[in-house]
């Protein structure tokens, strides 16, 4: 995540479902090509998770940059709370924009307007 983003789009991550992730990443996506973003990053942050849903946090990633998607996971060793996740998101996006969602929610379409 070098390149400068119109629009970075910070998630954190704590124990989430990878199903739910992966619902919330495609909405984003959907609501990237609704708008016609040209420049667009998701940032998920894993903060901390005790369950084993790590590696399959990795498959999200891989399967979303293999689709053109910016996607990038960070992540904490243990929990320090959604404003420090959030606030790791903020720091390492690179975007004239930058939006906060929760990891089990979807966006609509027209959420970028």
């Amino acid at each position: 995540m070098s390149k400068r983003h119109d629009l970075a789009v910070v998630v954190p991550v704590f124990d989430t479902s990878p199903i739910y992730v992966d619902q919330c990443v495609a909405s984003l996506y959907r609501a990237a090509l609704f708008y016609r973003l040209a420049s667009v990053s998701v940032i998920l942050v894993d903060d901390g998770s005790t369950m084993h849903n790590v590696n399959r946090y990795d498959k999200t990633v891989e399967q979303w940059r293999k689709q053109g998607l910016d996607i990038a996971l960070l992540s904490h060793e243990e929990n320090r709370g959604m404003a420090a996740a959030r606030d790791v998101g903020i720091r390492s996006a690179k975007a004239d924009w930058v939006v906060l969602v929760d990891s089990d929610d979807m966006v609509s379409p027209w959420a970028f307007e």
